[in-house]
């Protein structure tokens, strides 16, 4: 999106603009699949905080006639380890009244000074009160819902950028079914693409730069990078000359996370109710048992579970049959007596994708907002876009976006 985003504006600038694409389709981590005769978003799915004036996808998605609905995350069905339903009611009183002690923590710990996880903070908290079986099946489901949004486990996000600041809150938020990709295509309708080109190497000089890819040298004025941080941090781009220490260093400044997805698709609809999503108790944590209930939508029997961080990577290495069953196991603990049959499933595998090598990008423990200046910087006339680059929207779709448009600006005014 960064990328598609930049191109549109430097084209419609008057801009020779090529895309270099190392897959063979557009849209990177977005993926929508369409093997089932509906719409799936393998990749992102939301478009987040639709209303914020910085925001411009939803303007584009009606703009391409891109059918999105509302998601609403006070809509759940929610199980504890026993696989019994905690009400809506119960479950929102002790979420606000847990989320407040949080904020309280973090502030009365002077975070600002010293970072702790998000995880430590939970614990404290946890180990200085009394609470009961049900209610501790509550705070998982909270802990669960830190790691969802972060693509992490808690033990590695940091309490004081996330909980001492005014960061992403989940609503607003409109889950898109029309094909995420169809804003990507739309906005490289008129430029250049050129698919399966893999860069290896970027040189530069005072007056232009050359781009080899796997199959041939291409000349510009200006290069504008936009490949996952992960591939940055890991040098699979050669930059000549070599980037200087402070740069090299700002890539790790942000961690990439790992936000899979299960989708399930089943004989007949086993769950009750007309929930957003279905979450259940699960053994293996970081959200593994978080599942968006695609019935809601489409009236489809499907759940996409959003396994992340290790839960990510268990998905990515073990075959369908014993995935299956991990999850029939957890669903008839909640559902028993009813007959759980699958039709279909499909995974996902971002972080063994060599083009991603991950999700997208969380704060870690010790960094600092100030840390983040030099991730955007260009060197020259090479310049840095993608989520990871744009602090205060990082992880979001519209947060690439936006980033595409920063360095498009910054090479039109120049």
């Amino acid at each position: 999106m960064a990328g598609a985003a930049a191109a549109k504006k430097l084209s419609d600038a008057g801009f020779e603009v090529t895309v270099l694409e190392a897959r063979n389709r557009i849209g990177g981590r977005i993926d929508t699949n369409n093997d089932w005769g509906f719409n799936i978003e393998l990749g992102a799915n939301w478009i987040h905080e639709s209303r914020n004036p910085d925001n411009p996808l939803m303007g584009l998605a009606n703009q391409f006639q891109v059918q999105t609905s509302h998601t609403n995350y006070s809509n759940l069905n929610v199980y504890d380890g026993n696989g019994d339903k905690i009400s809506n009611l119960h479950l929102g009183l002790f979420y606000a009244h847990f989320e407040t002690i949080i904020f309280r923590k973090a502030k009365d710990l002077n975070i600002s000074q010293h970072d702790v996880s998000i995880y430590e903070i939970i614990s404290q908290i946890v180990n200085e009160n009394e609470y009961s079986e049900r209610e501790l099946a509550m705070v998982s489901l909270i802990k669960e819902s830190y790691s969802n949004n972060l693509a992490t486990n808690i033990e590695n996000a940091s309490s004081n950028y996330y909980l001492s600041r005014s960061v992403r809150k989940e609503k607003n938020d409109y889950l898109v079914m029309g094909g995420y990709h169809q804003i990507v295509k739309n906005l490289l309708s008129q430029v250049d693409v050129k698919l399966e080109k893999r860069v290896h190497e970027i040189r530069y000089k005072p007056n232009g730069v050359e781009v080899a890819t796997n199959k041939e040298v291409f000349e510009a004025d200006y290069v504008l990078v936009t490949v996952p941080i992960s591939i940055l941090q890991k040098s699979q781009i050669q930059f000549s000359p070599a980037l200087p220490e402070w740069k090299v260093n700002s890539f790790s400044k942000m961690q990439m996370g790992i936000f899979n997805k299960v989708v399930m698709e089943f004989t007949e609809k086993f769950w009750s109710g007309n929930s957003d999503f279905q979450c259940y108790n699960s053994q293996q944590g970081n959200s593994f048992g978080i599942a968006v209930n695609y019935h809601h939508y489409t009236e489809k029997p499907v759940l996409i579970a959003m396994p992340v961080d290790n839960a990510g990577k268990w998905v990515e290495e073990n075959d369908f049959e014993t995935i299956k069953k991990s999850y029939q196991n957890m669903f008839h603990k909640a559902h028993s007596g009813k007959e759980i049959e699958f039709k279909n499933i499909m995974k996902t595998s971002w972080n063994s994708d060599e083009f991603s090598q991950g999700s997208y990008s969380h704060v870690p423990v010790g960094a600092k907002a100030q840390d983040f200046d030099d991730i955007q910087k260009e060197i020259g006339r090479v310049h840095f876009a993608g989520e990871a680059t744009n602090i205060t929207q990082h992880s979001t779709v519209h947060g690439a976006y936006n980033s595409g448009i920063r360095e498009a600006l910054k090479i039109i005014n120049a």
